[in-house]
């Protein structure tokens, strides 16, 4: 990687500074617990009720699904009950290919060679969701579990991976879903569900083996990853007050529009997890306005769009009062300069900031609205004083300009 076109470190960033550089930007920076996607029909496993082999839409038939829960009331389909729909075009194990691939886009822990055995389908509905996510046997060589949701009419029912206190959530708490949707979980993750307020949820439950055993302790923390989340701990207790909010990551010669779209073990994506891990602070992709044609270099950078992390759960008013905010600083990471030579859509970046900041990043009105995310005690406490402090501040500056006109 050639060197970064940025400004001298500033010392108000420079602790952020340290604990993004604790991440080896060439070496595979992994907080790989967990992925969560849509699953293309034809790539899909194509299983069908050994009992009804002629459905092979059973799983959004609330009729079948009801005769299959009473035969098995405790919501759990053997694997005997199920076959493969060899009649598919193409055939059904095209799924593995798509299901290898994904493992290795977006993995870089467990086994090699690693294969998905069928353990069982759960199916869940109202007041009835004790049926297992997890394999009802696993093997010695399982490397994580592999959930395939089938279409289904479902309201609630969102899925989630939790590791270390880092949480996955998928976006389906209220759907009529067409389609297959896929979730892998690191073997030492433990996997979630929603209640569910109406319908039915159709999971496929995998084993994932590998060819080698795996330690149900292995972690898929890297311990570069470990210390940036120690360093940015710490660095929480008392936040620098410069900068509420500072940007990172990105380079101006790519668009992105999700973190999806981060690249599997890049500093970045380790940095979003160690940042969203802690539970301390916000992140964001954004996307700035065009830099005028006139711009002597020095001109902010402002932001038109955003989108917050999924896992912070913050409500759409937050993503909308990012807007027309300016960015401050930005730390080494980025390529200040590109940035601006770039005078186009494609400038784009990560910005992050302290919860305790909100008020300042966010405004009152949506700093509130985000407190209901923040169920925890202690740092609920804290954004509660923030709020106060922040409007007490407010007032100050108000009566102080009165006074002056």
């Amino acid at each position: 990687m050639p060197d970064l076109d940025c400004a001298p470190m500033d010392p108000a960033s420079a602790p952020y500074e340290d604990a993004l550089e604790s991440i080896p930007r060439d070496a595979c920076a992994t907080f790989e617990y967990a992925y969560m996607g849509r699953l293309d029909d034809a790539m899909a496993p194509g299983l069908v009720l050994a009992a009804f082999p002629g459905r092979r839409k059973w799983s959004q038939d609330a009729r079948v699904l009801d005769a299959v829960l009473a035969n098995h009331p405790s919501g759990i389909l053997p694997s005997t009950s199920l076959q493969q729909d060899n009649g598919r075009d193409p055939p059904p194990t095209m799924w593995t290919l798509g299901l290898g691939r994904t493992l290795t886009d977006h993995f870089a822990w467990g086994s090699n060679n690693v294969v998905a055995v069928l353990s069982h389908v759960a199916i869940r509905r109202p007041a009835s969701d004790a049926a297992p996510l997890e394999p009802l046997l696993r093997d010695r060589n399982s490397a994580g579990t592999l959930l395939v949701s089938l279409p289904t009419y479902l309201e609630g029912g969102a899925l989630s991976v939790h590791f270390n206190g880092a949480r996955t959530v998928s976006d389906n708490d209220h759907r009529v879903c067409s389609t297959y949707s896929v979730t892998v979980a690191h073997r030492a993750a433990t996997l979630a569900m929603a209640p569910i307020m109406a319908g039915h949820a159709v999971v496929a439950v995998y084993d994932l083996v590998g060819d080698s055993a795996m330690s149900a302790s292995t972690s898929p923390i890297s311990p570069g990853v470990l210390a940036a989340i120690a360093m940015l701990t710490t660095i929480a207790t008392a936040p620098p007050t410069k900068y509420p909010l500072l940007g990172f990551g990105i380079r101006p010669s790519y668009t992105f529009t999700t973190f999806d779209d981060l690249g599997s073990g890049s500093q970045e994506r380790a940095f979003v997890h160690a940042l969203v891990a802690t539970e301390m602070y916000d992140v964001a992709m954004v996307h700035y306005l065009p830099v005028p044609a006139d711009d002597d270099d020095t001109g902010p950078f402002v932001i038109a769009r955003a989108a917050l992390h999924p896992s912070l759960g913050l409500p759409s008013s937050c993503a909308l009062a990012l807007r027309g905010r300016l960015v401050p600083a930005f730390l080494c990471s980025v390529r200040v300069e590109d940035l601006r030579r770039s005078r186009d859509y494609r400038s784009t970046s990560l910005v992050f900031w302290h919860k305790v900041h909100r008020p300042i990043v966010l405004g009152f009105e949506a700093a509130t609205d985000a407190l209901a995310t923040t169920p925890e005690k202690p740092m609920r406490r804290d954004l509660v004083e923030g709020l106060l402090e922040h409007y007490v501040d407010a007032c100050d500056a108000m009566a102080a300009t009165r006074e002056i006109s």
